[in-house]
């Protein structure tokens, strides 16, 4: 009985305690963007400390009906920056970014879209970033763009 009662004390613990844990809303989510877009813009490899562990990107290409779709996991997703650094950071050099639809999916996730146009490589890429805040720490779960 005794470790019941201990038992349910501690879930009960636990739980207020993660209950009262920050939750994501509309200006963190903005407030993150903010950030994203400043450090990448100096350096593309910034964006790699808030990728989850578990990041999966979709990379469309094309039209849906004649168009090609890459998938990515974290690592051939830094992999793929990495290889193709100087020309991502040459691109984002003369680079117009409009930014909408900012969205709180739940208490701990959510999602915006970037509309980037490059006039150094003359296209445009749609990218929705969908986040998940984990420990206080917003981090990257999914990315979809579309060139």
């Amino acid at each position: 009985m005794v470790r019941f009662v201990k038992l349910f004390v501690f879930i009960f613990l636990f739980m207020s305690v993660q209950s009262y844990g920050e939750k994501l809303d509309v200006s963190k989510l903005k407030g993150f963007h903010d950030l994203l877009l400043q450090e990448t813009k100096d350096n593309p490899k910034n964006i790699f400390k808030y990728l989850s562990d578990a990041l999966r990107v979709e990379t469309n290409i094309g039209s849906s009906a004649q168009g090609l779709t890459l998938f990515y996991n974290k690592t051939e997703y830094i992999n793929l920056i990495t290889k193709y650094f100087e020309k991502i950071k040459n691109s984002h050099e003369n680079q117009e970014v409009d930014n909408f639809d900012f969205k709180v999916l739940s208490s701990t996730k959510g999602e915006f879209t970037v509309k980037s146009y490059s006039k150094v490589a003359r296209s445009t890429v749609w990218s929705t970033f969908t986040v998940k805040l984990v420990e206080d720490k917003i981090q990257i779960i999914k990315i979809v763009d579309a060139v």
